[in-house]
């Protein structure tokens, strides 16, 4: 996928542990894995240009240092994804010179602000739903209670 984890693109084991059928388990590392960010991408970049105007590189870095290094993206997968941003009229990117380089700078939209708005109440929605069958009942507990275990 282009983020940086130990579970290859093909959803297989890394050097670290991180499996599942689908890909989709964070590391033993506890890093998301390339499917667990996958699903997300649009949300972090939205939040990451919400900051305020970035360019590419400036993007990763916000993600990278936001993420304690948990999430660093690479340019083929920024870039694809920055542009479909701009193509539904999410993100604004203009050319600047600076340093005498040439950069693509990116801005929310307020379009993109609702969809990064949106994105949110969905994520805490999805957090919340997992969360009531992770720490259902049979979570582990002090005691020894709730551990799934028949007596």
């Amino acid at each position: 996928m282009g983020a940086r984890s130990s579970t290859g693109a093909d959803g297989g084991t890394g050097a670290d542990g991180g499996t599942g059928a689908d890909g989709g388990d964070t590391t033993q590392s506890g890093r998301p894995s390339n499917a667990d960010i996958r699903g997300h991408l649009d949300a972090l970049l939205l939040a990451a240009v919400a900051d305020g105007p970035v360019h590419g590189y400036g993007i990763i870095e916000r993600l990278r240092t936001r993420t304690g290094g948990s999430v660093s993206l690479e340019g083929g997968t920024l870039y694809p994804a920055l542009r479909g941003l701009e193509e539904s009229g999410l993100v604004r990117g203009e050319w600047t010179n600076a340093a005498g380089r040439r950069r693509r700078v990116y801005a929310l939209t307020e379009e993109g602000m609702a969809a990064l708005h949106g994105k949110r109440g969905a994520w805490r929605e999805f957090v919340r739903t997992l969360g009531s069958v992770l720490d259902g009942p049979s979570a582990p507990r002090a005691g020894g209670l709730g551990t799934g275990r028949l007596p």
